[in-house]
């Protein structure tokens, strides 16, 4: 990253209580999260809805910090040192982000989509490594904060860079286009995330979007064929494009059941590939990854040993072992897309644990849409042989009201949000099959990856 002299200039500020080594220091990287802070970290103190990140730090020095990005120095502990002093520190965040970005010279690849970002950059920087050195941003680091930290640990070594780009509400997805400005923009599928914010499927296609028109350097655009909204967007659009599916595409693919391994077959290139993977409709962000990998010239014959290096993603379709037979963790978030594929991944499994039950979690940011489509996901889990399902939130529970008594012998209410009282609820009601396999799927704001570990500790 930055020295702190060449800090303090980008971002604008004043440097108050600087240390001896002064302005020669060299930062490694910036953090906004007290608790993840490493020595020669710079902390950006930002404003949140539930803290301030002023408060933290105390932490942050004692875990290592250099410098400060600051609103104000008053009340501030003496162990906080090199302050640099700003008016908004997130704007500070974004100078220095794209001033790095214009040092560094790698190929940036940025993916955006309802579904499947994750699994498009993971798979993407399994099928690089050995040809390319590659940066993949850490965890869900797709958001306002997120991508300018993404963007400002990457290194001058690093000849490709892999960005997700999320979004909540219309206009959010543009700036960070802007400022990672992609040289390959990727959009996985259009679904029905966060339809309170949008309203529509049509105004997500279109924000989703902005990661192709946003920039100002127009990136090459890396789409999925098979989803009919992208598609028709991308034939309104004339800058350089390469399709990817498994009906319609450049790059043509398809997933063999069951899983896992998951083994895909491309077309062209002929190839066999056999991922470490739970469920079908992975094949959207392997297909999407392979495309990436050829666009950037890894040759057909190293995808194969590469593919089989995948595994998933903590809380993500991760298939885990538990006293009762085992459990099939997808709770790291949900929408009705990504629901519905979890229940089809689970039916998909090699495995012979005949059992098959599902936590099914509130769907949150639906809208007006939620009620009908928290229905849509139970009668498909019914369908498929769930039992038991255990509702979690007002929204499955009232989606269960139409249920017959037969039905409803198979469903179990859980109210409270304990993780340890919802693991006893689950436990006393697993503990007399012979062997199942647990579904978990909700909404990340529910926590659910903590009755995971409840579960398998």
């Amino acid at each position: 990253m930055f020295t702190l002299g060449d800090t303090v200039e980008i971002a604008e500020g004043r440097l108050r209580r600087p240390s001896s080594d002064g302005a020669n220091l060299v930062l490694r990287r910036a953090v906004h999260d007290s608790r993840r802070v490493r020595p020669g970290d710079l902390f950006v103190a930002l404003p949140g809805s539930r803290t301030d990140g002023h408060l933290h730090l105390e932490e942050a020095y004692a875990r290592g910090a250099r410098a400060a990005l600051v609103r104000h120095t008053e009340g501030l502990p003496q162990t906080a040192t090199n302050l640099v002093v700003v008016e908004r520190p997130l704007r500070a965040l974004y100078l220095l982000a794209a001033a790095w970005r214009a040092c560094l010279t790698g190929t940036f690849v940025a993916v955006t989509g309802t579904c499947g970002k994750t699994g498009t950059r993971a798979v993407a920087a399994e099928l690089l490594r050995g040809t390319h050195a590659v940066y993949s941003s850490p965890e869900n680091y797709n958001t306002e904060i997120g991508v300018p930290l993404a963007v400002l640990e990457m290194e001058e070594g690093d000849d490709v860079g892999l960005f997700e780009l999320g979004t909540e509400r219309p206009g959010e997805i543009a700036p960070l286009a802007r400022l990672v400005a992609p040289d390959l923009a990727v959009i996985t599928r259009i679904g029905h995330g966060h339809l309170d914010g949008f309203g529509s499927l049509e105004a997500i296609t279109e924000e989703k979007w902005q990661i192709v028109s946003a920039p100002e350097r127009t990136p090459h655009a890396v789409i999925n064929a098979d989803d009919s909204r992208l598609a028709d967007r991308a034939a309104r659009w004339g800058g350089a494009l390469t399709r990817f599916g498994s009906r319609e595409g450049d790059v043509l693919g398809v997933a063999r059941e069951p899983t896992p391994p998951l083994h895909v077959d491309l077309r062209d290139p002929p190839l066999e590939l056999a991922f470490g993977l739970v469920g079908t409709h992975h094949v959207t962000s392997i297909l999407a990854a392979v495309t990436v990998a050829l666009e950037l010239g890894v040759p057909p014959d190293a995808l194969r040993e590469r593919a089989a290096r995948c595994r998933p993603q903590p809380h993500r379709l991760e298939l885990l072992d538990a006293p009762f037979g085992g459990i099939l963790d997808d709770s790291y978030n949900a929408n009705p897309e990504s629901s519905l594929a979890a229940i089809e991944a689970h039916a998909s499994l090699a495995t012979s644990i005949p059992g098959r039950a599902l936590v099914f979690g509130k769907m949150l940011g639906l809208g007006e849409e939620s009620a009908r489509w928290h229905r849509v996901v139970l009668e498909r889990a019914l369908h498929a042989g769930f039992d038991p399902i255990f509702l979690v939130g007002d929204a499955p529970r009232a989606a269960a009201g139409w249920a017959s008594d037969e039905v409803r012998s198979r469903l179990t209410f859980i109210d409270s949000d304990d993780p340890r009282e919802m693991a006893d609820a689950v436990r006393r009601r697993l503990e007399a099959t012979g062997g199942t396999v647990l579904l978990v799927k909700g909404s990340r704001a529910l926590g659910l990856e903590r009755l995971v570990e409840r579960l398998t500790s």
